[in-house]
């Protein structure tokens, strides 16, 4: 996909299939990792990343300049998340695993303004027994 950058460290791999997957295979020791800067037309109004993990853990670090957690640094198990924060100027996204089976991230992308909403099995009468972690670690 145009706009990342290869970061691998030695022996791990990434790379990018037909349908947009990225696949993320390190050595066990070492990462596979993809950055890309975003460029912020305005800085102190919160953003949102959306991205879906299909397979594997990934890390994901969001920040001020690249390799940089600032915004975000977490592990990132299968599913679809999305995550805000409020940046001061441009930031940079890097994903990347150490595994050394392949993590695969279905999509990422930043959100348009508006409602979040999040694909789920789930439904309405569910919500009283869903719980959540606000936490941002």
């Amino acid at each position: 996909m145009p706009g990342w950058t290869d970061s691998d460290e030695s022996g791990a791999v990434s790379a990018w299939f037909a349908g947009g997957f990225l696949s993320l295979t390190g050595t066990g020791i070492n990462f596979a990792y993809r950055d890309q800067q975003v460029t912020v037309n305005e800085a102190g109004v919160e953003h949102a990343l959306r991205l879906t993990v299909d397979h594997g853990t990934v890390a994901l670090k969001i920040g001020t300049s690249q390799g940089d957690g600032a915004y975000w640094d977490v592990s990132l198990l299968p599913g679809s998340y999305s995550l805000a924060f409020n940046p001061a100027g441009n930031f940079w996204i890097r994903l990347g695993a150490n595994d050394a089976f392949p993590a695969y991230v279905d999509s990422i992308q930043v959100e348009a303004a508006g409602i979040v909403e999040l694909p789920t099995p789930y439904q309405a009468a569910d919500f009283a027994n869903i719980f959540y972690d606000s936490r941002k670690t």
